[in-house]
């Protein structure tokens, strides 16, 4: 099945409202509630459009697949790369955690890969 990983990906951008900036990013309230709380039969490519553009993302990383039960060789289905991943951790509070010379090895390296 196919749901939405908005929140999911809020959470690793830092984002503390995620209805409150969808709002400020140009959804209606309806909406915006609608995809945080994965309540979308359907979603159109202007609504898809306008979360990569306002979370900087590709419509791939939207998504997240759980392969239904029965589904033989899931394993091996090209949608297995939208499995979420098991025991991520929130990056901020990572960060949070490190001393500042390995902070500032890591915005050397993100200035590098920009």
């Amino acid at each position: 099945m196919l749901t939405l990983n908005v929140l999911s990906i809020m959470a690793d951008k830092g984002i503390k409202n995620p209805y409150q900036y969808l709002v400020k990013s140009g959804f209606t309230y309806f909406t915006a509630y609608r995809l945080l709380n994965n309540r979308v039969a359907n979603i159109s490519y202007k609504h898809l459009e306008q979360l990569c553009i306002v979370l900087h993302c590709t419509i791939d990383e939207l998504f997240a697949w759980s392969p239904p039960e029965n589904m033989q060789n899931a394993n091996t289905h090209p949608l297995q790369k939208l499995i979420p991943q098991q025991n991520k951790t929130n990056i901020i509070d990572d960060l949070k955690q490190l001393p500042l010379d390995k902070i500032n090895e890591i915005r050397k390296f993100i200035n590098q890969i920009k």
